[in-house]
């Protein structure tokens, strides 16, 4: 029953994480206006999910196991959460380094590069643009797959951890 519903939940966020293309339609100084609301509101959520039901569900099966007679330590379990975020803020820092954003200006296509130090250049339209909307394809199908991947060892650890982190997934996909 939890696989069934584990691969139902994976493609309702399926589904859900299409709501971007409705976004298309909207003017870019609208978008701008709310994208800092939904990203922070999709980080809160995952954040919370993290720090009131997921942690505390591992310190709880923890000390099941501790009970039990396995010899681990919960400084083991903190650590290892502590390089999750340190792992993932330095990918993060990587990522934003060598993200370069590029606009049409005057139909020349100008691309602002972090790497320049706000040094805006022209570069082809042809050129550099199609590897960025491959690298978002290639992130987004990532991230698709490791939202499914966390769904469904969510459900298989019990349908409660499931919804809770559809929900969490849910919101996170808002934005």
């Amino acid at each position: 029953m939890e696989i069934i519903l584990g691969f139902l939940m994976i493609i309702i966020i399926s589904f859900f994480s299409l709501f971007g293309i409705f976004m298309i339609s909207l003017r870019e100084e609208v978008i701008d206006k709310i994208l800092f609301i939904l990203v922070a509101f999709a980080t809160g959520t995952i954040l919370a999910t993290a720090l009131f039901d997921l942690i505390p569900e591992a310190l709880h099966h923890l000390e099941e196991l501790i009970a039990g007679g396995a010899g681990i330590n919960e400084s083991l379990l903190f650590s290892i959460i502590i390089v999750g975020f340190v792992t993932f803020f330095i990918l993060e820092r990587f990522i934003y380094w060598f993200h370069g954003h590029a606009h049409e200006k005057d139909d020349q296509l100008v691309c602002y590069d972090n790497l320049t130090e706000g040094i805006d250049k022209l570069v082809k339209k042809n050129g550099r643009i199609k590897n960025y909307a491959r690298l978002n394809l290639i992130g987004d199908g990532l991230h698709n797959l490791l939202d499914g991947i966390i769904i469904m060892v969510a459900f298989l650890s019990g349908i409660g951890n499931g919804i809770i982190v559809t929900i969490a997934v849910l919101f996170h996909e808002m934005p």
